[in-house]
């Protein structure tokens, strides 16, 4: 998958259908995810396939009802008016605070990675915001939290806090950090947004 992404971003667009899908990030995870049910014994393909669709299940229906939800945002209400041109720091704030909605109901930020992506990108094309400051504003949002409904909760639980008696106690160590470490991470972009527009 990394050899096909590397390629993609060396070659560029080729022309060719196929070979041009297999150098984006959905055609190289589709070519390793086909290649890895091909390298496991033939008895356990079920089985893999099986547990994968229990594990991502739940977040393919989230990505669903975000996307559902951004056609139905996008068609019933006009951005134009809605959303700030300009710099785009009211803009930011407001996709920094909808991932952390996203963030505080799903609990992963993966699946709030995914999620987020239909609604905020209506969002960030109208107002004329720098993508890429979109795109760390997201990020930034959804690091906002580090909890029990987060599989990074249970890694940091078992490594570093291991000895730690009280649940809420760790609760607080990490959602404290994670907020944190965002605000101060919103606060450098929006710092460096106002000093190199």
């Amino acid at each position: 998958m990394t050899g096909l992404l590397i390629a993609g971003g060396i070659i560029g667009s080729t022309r060719w259908g196929l070979v041009d899908f297999l150098l984006l990030p959905k055609g190289a995870l589709t070519a390793a995810a086909v290649l890895a049910l091909l390298q496991t014994p033939s008895g356990a393909r079920r089985g893999c396939l099986d547990s994968a669709v229990r594990r991502t299940g739940s977040l393919l229906l989230v990505i669903g009802a975000a996307s559902a939800l951004g056609a139905a945002f996008t068609g019933l209400v006009t951005l134009d008016g809605l959303v700030p041109r300009g710099s785009g720091m009211l803009t930011l704030v407001a996709l920094f605070a909808l991932t952390v909605l996203f963030k505080l109901a799903q609990g992963s930020s993966m699946a709030t990675f995914a999620a987020i992506a239909p609604v905020a990108a209506p969002i960030v094309m109208t107002s004329g915001v720098n993508g890429i400051a979109a795109v760390f504003a997201i990020c930034l949002g959804s690091f906002i939290a580090i909890l029990p409904n987060d599989s990074f909760y249970w890694l940091v639980r078992r490594d570093a806090l291991e000895t730690e008696q009280s649940e809420a106690r760790v609760i607080r160590i990490l959602t404290g950090g994670a907020v944190v470490q965002a605000l101060v991470g919103m606060a450098v972009l929006l710092t460096a947004l106002a000093i190199w527009p």
